[in-house]
């Protein structure tokens, strides 16, 4: 158990506008896996009112898991990371200023404490462990919080039912939208004592909160976001990633690639113009991940719904970028290698011959995007998608 009790001993009023809770814990990752595998942690945390709760785990998922449960007197609304530091807030309303400024809209109440002289407020957490994700789930119903789960998740299309099942011991008072018209809540039976069903559908695009209240005053907040059809989103997906294709300039030695979009600037990203990217991280626009997985997308897009100009719009990216750039030809040495960080070019023109540059090729999970454009362009040809 750890607990805190605050107490007035003056003779004014007194107003705690931020009460937060540190959550140091060791999650400095070493380059030697066994140490991070085995002696490091990951947080796993929700904060959502009375329902909130945090756990953590070590790298490998083998438990136990040490669970953080808080006391029925006690809920969290806020939290702030600085550094590896993690803060859960029971009262946050001293926050609320300095995020309007920053223009960030936390979604829940800023609340504060008023004591009288003389009064006292207690607040405190249980720490229990657990074996697995299952055993979080149980500790969180034997300490009298909130089982929660939705399918098929907590990001939904429009108009596509989801069904939540809360699992308490607390007696339920209501279920509630923000916005009543146009969310649809509606209770179902349930084939299990202490479980609660309801299938929800949200006709309002963005965030959309449903509020759960208990008899005794307590809640639990649970936040939905709500997006256009998948088919709607995979389409305009595709189609903004290939306008903005580098392909004004074919002398450009990156002439094809897919570039990202920095909305906040409105510029486009490319090898020569990184904007906000870090000339160290300069990958980040032309390979590994970030780089390779847009292509992959657009190809497994045209698969099912082909559109000619994102057709050839691949067919410039793998001819002018990837065959002969980012990989081997059949030609060359190492034949079809894939280049790694930080680009093609700065690896095939470097001064050294070794892995560190012209044969930076050992980056596997690079691979996986390559061979899913491949297989997902040989499908549109097979389905006589090609002109």
């Amino acid at each position: 158990m750890w607990t805190i009790t605050l107490g007035n001993a003056g003779p004014v009023p007194l107003e705690i506008s931020d009460l937060a809770f540190p959550c140091p814990t060791n999650s400095s990752y070493a380059w030697d896996r066994e140490v991070t595998y085995n002696q490091r942690v990951i947080r796993h945390s929700l904060l959502c009112g009375h329902g909130s709760f945090l756990f953590w785990t070590r790298c490998n998922a083998i438990g136990p898991y040490l669970v953080m449960t808080p006391l029925p007197s006690t809920s969290l609304e806020y939290y702030d990371a600085e550094g590896r530091g993690y803060n859960a807030y029971i009262h946050s309303a001293g926050r609320k200023p300095i995020l309007v400024v920053k223009g960030t809209r936390w979604r829940l109440p800023h609340t504060s404490l008023t004591l009288a002289p003389g009064d006292q407020r207690a607040y405190g957490f249980r720490l229990s462990w657990a074996k697995d994700y299952d055993g979080v789930r149980d500790a969180l119903y034997r300490e009298g919080l909130f089982d929660v789960q939705v399918v098929p998740g907590m990001t939904v299309p429009v108009g596509l039912p989801a069904r939540v099942a809360i699992r308490t011991r607390n007696t339920l008072a209501s279920i509630a939208s923000e916005f009543p018209g146009e969310a649809e809540v509606r209770p179902l039976d349930s084939p299990q004592d202490n479980t609660h069903l309801y299938e929800v559908a949200f006709r309002r695009l963005g965030e959309n909160l449903l509020t759960v209240r208990c008899d005794d005053g307590r809640y639990l907040a649970l936040e939905f976001f709500v997006t256009e059809p998948i088919e709607t989103l995979i389409t305009k997906r595709a189609r903004f990633l290939i306008e903005r294709q580098q392909h004004r300039d074919p002398t450009k030695w990156y002439d094809g690639l897919i570039s990202d979009w920095n909305m906040q600037d409105r510029v486009l990203l490319s090898p020569d113009n990184l904007d906000k990217v870090p000339p160290d991280r300069r990958y980040m626009v032309t390979c590994d991940d970030p780089g390779l997985c847009k292509a992959p997308f657009v190809a497994a897009k045209n698969v099912e719904y082909p559109d000619a100009g994102e057709i050839e719009g691949l067919e410039r990216y793998v001819t002018r970028f990837v065959w002969g750039g980012l990989q081997r030809t059949d030609q060359e040495a190492y034949p079809y290698g894939i280049y790694g960080i930080h680009d093609w070019k700065s690896n095939r023109e470097s001064a050294d011959d070794g892995p560190a540059g012209k044969l930076h090729l050992w980056r596997i999970y690079d691979y996986p995007h390559v061979i899913l454009l491949y297989l997902s362009l040989y499908r549109i040809a097979r389905d006589g998608h090609l002109q």
